[in-house]
């Protein structure tokens, strides 16, 4: 039955061409304006072979010092003054003008614009995957389907799931064509793509769980956008989907609670350099939220059936 009901929502949704079409267009044309307006800011640095850094000291500065010294200590013995005399002289003496030569220093390559927004729009548009179901859940709600469904023999779990796996499928579809599309027209370079892969589904999933659970607790679609798209935008806003977070003054607490920011950075350094630290822990944060908003989702499934029974 529950194959039957995912299967029977992921045609529903498929069927929606103009939710589909979102996914694929908008993330393709927003990340198009944005290369364009941000390509000088984004341009590659390339570094000297080599610097020199020079540090130096005047005599003059340790002369008067070893002058004041004298003056502060005349109560001393003649003996004592004549060491401290003669230990200034070394000072001054040690006191050399060098040259320290760096060669290859050590930096996190750049990352240009083409590459940065073609991969943070198509997470973001990612981030809004309850587009994707809102036609569908607004039916079930004016048809009454849910109470049917309440009725059936199944749970409240298997019909959260029976949303939440085609809902996914078909955000994660859109998405995925949409960098396709950015690959091929634009030359935006993944990286890694399995690692990409991984992350950006288990990111549409967390944002497919996370959505859903608002809808749940709120029963209304309405709500349910207008919330989750203010939370995203602010996660957005925080993670780098407006303003790259390599130049973005906000704070890193800030940046570690935001689940945008860890996808968005392991994402960009898998491009740059072909490896991140952040991809384990985008993953972690995906399936933390992925469980927690299922279970919360569920119980608040329960609640309303046994407040319907």
């Amino acid at each position: 039955m529950i194959r039957y009901l995912i299967k029977n929502n992921f045609k529903i949704m498929m069927r929606s061409g103009v939710n589909i079409l979102l996914y694929i267009v908008c993330p393709v044309l927003v990340s198009a304006v944005l290369i364009s307006a941000f390509s000088s800011l984004m341009e590659n640095y390339k570094p000297d072979e080599e610097f020199m850094a020079k540090y130096g000291a005047i005599e003059s500065n340790f002369e008067d010092q070893a002058n004041d010294n004298q003056a502060n200590f005349a109560d001393q013995t003649n003996e004592d003054q004549s060491e401290d005399s003669d230990q200034t002289n070394g000072m001054i003496n040690s006191f050399n003008i060098a040259a320290i030569n760096i060669e290859h220093p050590y930096f996190v390559p750049a990352i240009d614009s083409t590459d940065y927004y073609g991969i943070i729009e198509v997470v973001y548009f990612g981030w809004c995957a309850i587009v994707c179901i809102s036609g569908l859940l607004s039916s079930e709600k004016k048809n009454r389907i849910n109470d049917k469904l309440y009725v059936s023999n199944l749970s409240v779990t298997q019909i959260y799931l029976a949303r939440l796996i085609p809902l996914s499928i078909t955000c994660a579809l859109g998405v995925s064509i949409a960098a396709v599309i950015g690959m091929v027209f634009m030359g935006v370079h993944w990286g890694n793509l399995l690692l990409s892969a991984i992350v950006v589904i288990l990111m549409i999933f967390a944002a497919s769980a996370f959505e859903m659970m608002l809808y749940e607790i709120t029963n209304s679609m309405l709500v349910t956008i207008i919330v989750s798209f203010a939370i995203v935008w602010i996660w957005g806003f925080f993670g780098g989907s407006f303003e790259t977070y390599m130049f973005s003054p906000h704070s890193m607490t800030l940046k570690n609670i935001d689940p945008i920011y860890h996808g968005n950075r392991a994402l960009v350094e898998l491009s740059c350099m072909g490896h991140s630290d952040y991809v384990l822990r985008s993953v972690i944060y995906s399936l933390i939220m992925i469980v927690v908003c299922s279970l919360v989702a569920v119980f608040a499934g329960n609640v309303r059936r046994r407040k319907g029974a």
